[in-house]
């Protein structure tokens, strides 16, 4: 097993998780408001796209993706709309503490959804895509063209690795926060989540018009 492709594959994940983007937002706002496992589940779910994404780059079946401008064209849409409406729903949505007594037999429904809405979050981000491959040429060993399936995989769990360990450290960073400041402050940094989502989905809405005009 070559040793650098497995660090060079970690590095990815670090670099894509870092991007202050809207899983970023969204795994310090779970952090700050929930709690740290909240905020891990969030990494979890955003991490293992990346692993997925890196799979497909090196596979080949994102190139498929980029000749495809309907394929674009339609992550840009659905990308687009989601965030809106998942900004939208941040910005209402006040921040409740639930009973004790309801707590334990609903958390892992919880940080199940939370997982899902990451993981979705990421999968329809079509910067996530373009990042993804791009990089999962460059992490090629000289002179390979391409690796068997277990190299392949191997390096796809590193990269979900990288991309989890950012993400867990901003989650646990958010949770300290968190404690730290007024329920009110706490509101802020919701609102402010919602708007971000907001502006990056409508930013995907105005990309996706753009390039339906140009077809």
């Amino acid at each position: 097993m070559n040793f650098l492709f497995l660090i060079k594959c970690f590095l990815i994940g670090v670099t894509a998780s870092s991007a202050v983007g809207p899983v970023f937002v969204l795994t310090f706002n779970r952090g700050a408001q929930h709690g740290f496992f909240k905020g891990f589940a969030t990494a979890i779910g955003s991490a293992l796209v990346d692993g997925i994404f890196f799979t497909l780059g090196l596979l080949g079946a994102l190139k498929l993706i980029e000749g495809s401008k309907q394929a674009i064209l339609l992550m840009d849409c659905i990308g687009g709309v989601t965030l809106i409406l998942l900004g939208l729903h941040t910005i209402k949505k006040r921040i409740k503490k639930e009973k004790e007594s309801n707590q334990a037999s609903s958390t892992n429904i919880s940080l199940i959804r939370t997982m899902a809405k990451s993981f979705l979050i990421t999968f329809i981000n079509p910067f996530v895509v373009l990042f993804f491959m791009f990089a999962s040429v460059q992490v090629l060993p000289e002179g390979i063209s391409r690796l068997s399936l277990s190299s392949v995989l191997i390096g796809s769990l590193f990269v979900t690795c990288g991309s989890c360990t950012i993400l867990s450290i901003i989650a646990l960073i958010a949770s300290f926060v968190g404690r730290a400041i007024s329920t009110r402050k706490l509101n802020t940094i919701a609102h402010a989540t919602g708007i971000i989502f907001v502006g990056a989905g409508a930013y995907f809405l105005i990309d996706f018009f753009v390039n339906l005009i140009r077809l």
